[in-house]
C-alpha cells in the first residue's frame, strides 16, 4: 500500500518525470525503506539477547524449573557461585546447605552450566540470556541409578535471575547460638522449620511455652 501510495503521488505531481527515472526513483525510495526496516529489526534483534558472562564467581543464580518428563516436579534452586568452581545451594523448603562444584562454559549469548554434587549426581543445564542478568533454560537432571551408573532422572525447563553474591549468601560458618524454645520466632531462625511447617512427612509444633514438638518420625 506504501508503495503504491507514492507511486500515485509522483505520477499527480510529476506529469513530465521521465519513467525510468521515476521508476529508479520509486525503488530506491523502497529499497531504502527495507534497508532502514532491516537494520531496525537487527539492532531489535541485538537487544533482546543477552551476552553470557566469561565467569559466573561472585554471582547467586536463582532457577525457577519445572520438569517435563519423569516425576512432575517444581521449585526454586539457588546456587552460590564462587572462585575455585565451588558452590553453595541453599535449600529454601528446607534451611539446608549443600556443597558442590560448578563448570561453566560460556558461548555469545549462551552458556552451560553443570552442577555437581559429592555423590556424582549432577544437573546439566542450557542457559539462554535475554539480558545480561537473566532468561530461560533446559535442564537435564543426572542421578546414580541402584547399579551406580548414572541414569537420567528428569528433563525440564525454567527461567533464571543472576545477582551479585554477598557475604549473607555463604553458609552460617561458626555460628553458635542458644536456644530454649520459648520464642517461636527466633526458634525459626536458628532451625528454619517452625510451628505448622511441613518437611519430607515430618510435621513441625511450637508453642510460646517452650514445647518444640516433630511428629511423623
Amino acid at each position: 500500500m506504501c508503495i503504491k501510495y507514492s507511486l500515485t503521488k509522483l505520477l499527480k505531481k510529476r506529469k513530465n518525470f521521465n519513467l525510468p527515472h521515476l521508476i529508479n526513483f520509486v525503488v530506491m525510495k523502497v529499497t531504502n525503506s527495507s534497508l532502514i526496516y532491516i537494520f531496525s529489526l537487527l539492532a531489535f534483534c541485538y537487544v533482546s539477547f543477552g551476552q553470557a558472562p566469561d565467569s559466573l564467581a561472585g554471582q547467586t543464580i536463582t532457577l525457577n524449573y519445572q520438569s517435563t518428563t519423569g516425576e512432575a516436579e517444581s521449585g526454586t534452586a539457588v546456587f552460590n557461585l564462587f572462585e575455585n568452581n565451588k558452590a553453595w545451594e541453599y535449600g529454601s523448603d528446607d534451611g539446608e546447605w549443600e556443597s558442590a562444584i560448578y563448570n561453566w562454559t560460556p558461548e555469545g549469548g549462551v552458556g552451560n552450566f553443570i552442577i555437581t554434587w559429592g555423590e556424582g549426581e549432577y544437573v546439566d543445564v542450557s542457559l539462554t540470556f535475554t539480558s545480561s542478568q537473566s532468561g530461560s533454560f533446559t535442564y537435564i537432571s543426572w542421578e546414580i541409578d541402584d547399579t551406580g551408573i548414572s541414569a537420567i532422572e528428569n528433563e525440564g525447563i525454567g527461567n533464571f535471575v543472576l545477582s551479585t553474591a554477598s557475604a549473607s549468601d555463604e553458609p552460617p560458618f561458626e555460628r553458635y547460638f542458644s536456644e530454649d524454645f520459648t520464642n517461636p520466632s527466633v526458634t525459626r531462625e536458628n532451625f528454619h522449620l517452625g510451628d505448622g511447617d511441613l518437611s519430607q512427612g515430618i510435621t513441625f509444633e511450637h508453642n510460646s511455652s517452650g514445647f518444640y514438638t516433630i511428629r511423623g518420625l
